[in-house]
């Protein structure tokens, strides 16, 4: 068993994955490679446009003569 010390640690790891989940990734991958740990995204975040529809909906009129 090596006794080198960690490149990383499991609460480091826990924040970037957290901070990535907060940002709007939903399925950050961990990644461990003989250097260190990579922590890709994943699927970008799909944000949601504060935009009216585009046929907005009809509003009741009255007429009054």
């Amino acid at each position: 068993m090596s006794t080198r010390p960690a490149t990383a640690t499991q609460a480091e790891i826990a924040r970037a994955i957290r901070a990535l989940i907060d940002a709007g990734f939903t399925h950050p991958r961990v990644v461990y490679t003989r250097d260190g740990v990579v922590i890709e995204p994943g699927p970008a975040p799909r944000h949601r446009v504060d935009t009216p529809a585009d046929e907005p909906e009809e509003e009741d009129q009255v007429l009054i003569f």
